[in-house]
């Protein structure tokens, strides 16, 4: 067990002198990661309640976004004063979950998961690289936001959506009764 403790710590080194060295360095890396993560987030969402105020397609949209985007420059002046590795990484952690809550939120109070929310979903999952994350946190940061929307009452509804279109089936099969059987033999399918 310990020493899958240390596979999977991004802090812990063999010794202490590279210990503090590498801490200190990481930790520099991870202030500057985060505050480039809260202020490309905060462009972001204040670019995008922007859209949706000229857009006029409710308040909710313009107000989330906004929030969100007070919220990340909120991390991004935090970032600046924060020593703590592990605390970055959480700060970091959790302006990446609380935007996807949000935009499963929204997409539950307007029953649709729009294209704009599906973009912002998939940036998400781009700007985790932003930060030098250790594997574990890596991996939690990424399986949290994957678990905000899988498990979400949006993704349910979603997938059982999918079998409305059943309805068409009947007809397709009645429509491949139309090919010839000449068009048949001469198809092939691998």
């Amino acid at each position: 067990m310990k020493s899958l403790r240390k596979i999977w710590s991004s802090t812990d080194f063999g010794a202490s002198e590279l210990t503090r060295y590498a801490s200190a360095v990481m930790c520099r890396e991870a202030r500057q990661g985060i505050f480039v993560l809260g202020i490309l987030t905060m462009l972001l969402m204040a670019g995008l309640a922007l859209l949706y105020h000229t857009l006029g397609l409710g308040t909710a949209y313009p107000y989330t976004f906004g929030v969100l985007a007070l919220l990340a420059l909120h991390v991004a002046i935090s970032a600046r004063a924060i020593t703590d590795i592990k605390v970055l990484y959480l700060l970091g952690m959790m302006l990446l979950a609380v935007s996807g809550l949000a935009f499963v939120l929204l997409a539950h109070r307007y029953g649709v998961f729009t294209a704009t929310l599906f973009s912002t979903v998939v940036l998400l999952f781009m700007v985790i690289p932003l930060v030098p994350w250790g594997l574990r946190e890596a991996l939690f940061a990424a399986g949290v936001i994957y678990l905000i929307f899988t498990g979400s009452p949006v993704a349910k509804t979603t997938s059982n959506s999918r079998g409305s279109g059943s309805g068409w089936i009947p007809l397709a099969r009645a429509t491949s009764l139309l090919v010839s059987p000449l068009i048949a033999e001469t198809t092939t399918t691998s």
